[in-house]
Parts: structure tokens; sequence; C-alpha cells
């Protein structure tokens, strides 16, 4: 758009494009020939080698298939000092491949089928500033991307997989569908938890479950600055993210208080319910894995967490031999830096690392490195 006649004479603005784009994808990774019927011969009848249908064939079976339509934004301002890029897309996955269950009394526990349809969608921007661009030069960008994903169909008009009900409709693919925690009874040290009403209970049932939130970040991105004076120069890099939750599978196995002959954590034993009117959130230690007429110590949403965060990711400072000096030395240049890893983390995360993939379970928490180093070129 900047090459319209309309906008060639504003020379406050450098740069103003409209991007738009669709396409199509396949996906087959599923495995080998799992729409074949497949025989084997491992089994006997009447005394006899047999064989025995052991896949179940699907010769109706299709690639699963992607639509992605994306629009976009470019603008920029006063020669390239201020430049934006926003990008909106919308995903549609259809005919998803996934083992579809039966009942076992077919002889069969599964077949692949092209079930259902899913939708992810977001938006992403991204500015970038120079504020100051001469003997002392400084550019700030700054980026963030919005994600929602969500299940918009599945197969037989069902609202959930029987076989994952964590699975449904309008939600998000990776929820957590489990009872909801309610914390502990002041006047007996139990622990309590939500019903599908809203009201308390010590054991919730499959009915009382509902989605607690998903693994995946509903907003993420980061913010890097750079900065140089003659022969100095510095560089610091922020991440961030926020809207996930996870299973603290470690704090869960350590916050089993009389429940095995483990270690635990002093936090659990510090904040124990211990006489009637105590306003704590840990329940009261019992001999074994759930309380007198309770649900188990690992149900519900107890011990999944949010693992919001903003990093300072990376920081270097350096500085460059000036030429001349480098040259007396016969050398072509010469840097020395500091530079440092993970230095500083901010989360209400209560384990060691937000940072992670699984159920955090003896993950080993991202190190903090401080480097100096000399670089000599030659």
């Amino acid at each position: 758009m900047k090459e319209e006649n309309f906008l060639k004479k504003v020379n406050a603005i450098s740069d103003f494009k409209l991007r738009y784009s669709f396409g199509q994808a396949g996906n087959d990774q599923i495995g080998n020939v799992l729409y074949a019927q497949l025989y084997s011969a491992t089994r006997l009848y009447g005394n006899a080698s047999a064989i025995f249908p052991s896949q179940l064939g699907n010769p109706d079976l299709t690639w699963e298939n992607r639509e992605e339509s994306n629009i976009g934004l470019d603008l920029g301002f006063f020669k390239n000092r201020i430049t934006l890029t926003v990008d909106a897309y919308k995903r549609i996955n259809k005919d998803l491949l996934l083992a579809r269950p039966l009942y076992s009394t077919t002889g069969f526990t599964s077949i692949q089928q092209n079930l259902g349809k899913m939708e992810n969608k977001g938006l992403e921007l991204m500015l970038s500033v120079t504020p100051f661009d001469g003997k002392f030069k400084w550019t700030s960008t700054f980026n963030i991307a919005f994600q929602k994903n969500k299940v918009l169909e599945l197969y037989d008009g069902l609202q959930s997989l029987p076989s994952d009900a964590s699975i449904r409709v309008g939600s998000p693919i990776g929820s957590f569908f489990t009872a909801e925690w309610a914390g502990v009874n002041p006047a007996t040290g139990r622990g309590m938890w939500y019903d599908i009403n809203g009201n308390l209970t010590y054991n919730p049932t499959a009915n009382d479950r509902k989605i607690i939130g998903d693994i995946y970040p509903s907003k993420f991105g980061g913010w890097n600055n750079t900065l140089s004076y003659k022969g100095f120069s510095l560089d610091a890099f922020f991440q961030y993210e926020y809207g996930r939750v996870r299973l603290d599978g470690q704090y869960q196995q350590m916050m089993r208080m009389a429940g095995a002959t483990v270690n635990t954590l002093s936090y659990g034993f510090i904040t124990r319910w211990q006489n009637p009117g105590d306003i704590v959130p840990t329940p009261r230690a019992f001999n074994g894995l759930a309380d007198y007429n309770s649900a188990g110590w690992g149900t519900g949403s107890r011990y999944i967490f949010r693992t919001d965060y903003i990093r300072l990711k990376q920081v270097t400072l350096g500085y460059d031999i000036p030429a001349n000096f480098a040259k007396k030395y016969r050398l072509e240049g010469a840097r020395v830096y500091v530079q440092g890893i993970n230095l500083w983390t901010y989360t209400e995360w209560p384990s060691y690392d937000p940072e992670f993939t699984g159920d955090n379970f003896g993950i080993i928490p991202q190190s903090k490195n401080i480097t100096v180093g000399v670089q000599v070129r030659f």
C-alpha cells in the first residue's frame, strides 16, 4: 500500500503492506498399514497353528487435512525506526486420524478412523523501536502471541471421547478434566472438593469433574533490548508465558503426609492441619493414601498449578577493542564479554522450574550460567 499514490508522499510512513494467505496440507503420520486388515499366525486352534484377524482394516481411511488462513499487516514509520507486524491466523484440522475405541466383544479394542475436527486460532504482534540511532544506539523489540485451540466435533455426535473424557467438544486439547480442590475443612482437617453444583464434598464422583485448564499458554513472547555506545554493547532478552496449567507430579509425590515412608516437603509438614480451627492449606496427616471415607490424596486439582513466568533468559555485556589498538598487536580485532543465562525468574510455580514439558516428575531445572570470554580475530 506504500506504493499507492495517496501514500507515496506521506514521509512518516516508510512501509505499509497487507498480506493474506491460504493453504492446505495433509498429514499421514500414524504408522504403517493401519488401513489394512491384518492377520497373524500366533494362535492355536484344535492343538494346531491357526491364523486370526489381528487388526481391523479401514479401506476408507484418508489423510488428515489442515486448512490455514492468515492475514497480516506490516507497518513502518520514520524510516523504519518504528515497525509493527501483526498476524492473525486460523487453522482447521479435519478428518483427524484417531483410534476409535471398540467394545472388546468385537475381538478388537480399536479401529483407525478419520474422526472429528479441531480449530487453532491466534494473534501475533511484534513491535520494534529504535529511540536512539547515533553514537548511542538502542533498539527494543517486543513480541506477544495469543493462541486458542478447541475441539469442534467428534464422531457420532459425541461430546467427549469415551477413552479420554478430557477431549471434549468446545474445550482445548490437553485439558485437565477433574474435580476442583476446595481446601481443608478447619473443623476436621479433611480435604474437600467441589461437586458439580458447587457444594462441598469429601468424595467427588466422575460427574463432578470439569475443565480446570489446559497445557497450552494463552499468551507468550519476549522482549529484547540491544544498546551500544562506542565499543560497548549490552543485550538483554526477557521471555514470558502465561495461561498454562500443569500437574506438578514431583510436588504431588513429596506431599504424601504419612501416606508413605518417603521424604516429604517441610512446607507440607509445617502447614498441615493439627487442631480444630486451623486455617491451613494441607490436610491432616493420615496413615494411607486416602483419609477416612474420602477421595485419594492425589484426586482433583490440588496439585495443578499455573506455570506463568517471566525470565531474564540471556544478558550479554561486551566490549570491542578499538581497531587501532588491535593492529598494534597484529590482530584483526578482539572482544571481551560476560554473559549470563537464566539469571532471574519470577513465578508462583511451586517447584524448581516452570519452563518444562511432561508432569515435572524428576525433571532437573535449567541451570544459571555465567560465562566470561575473549574473542580474538587474527
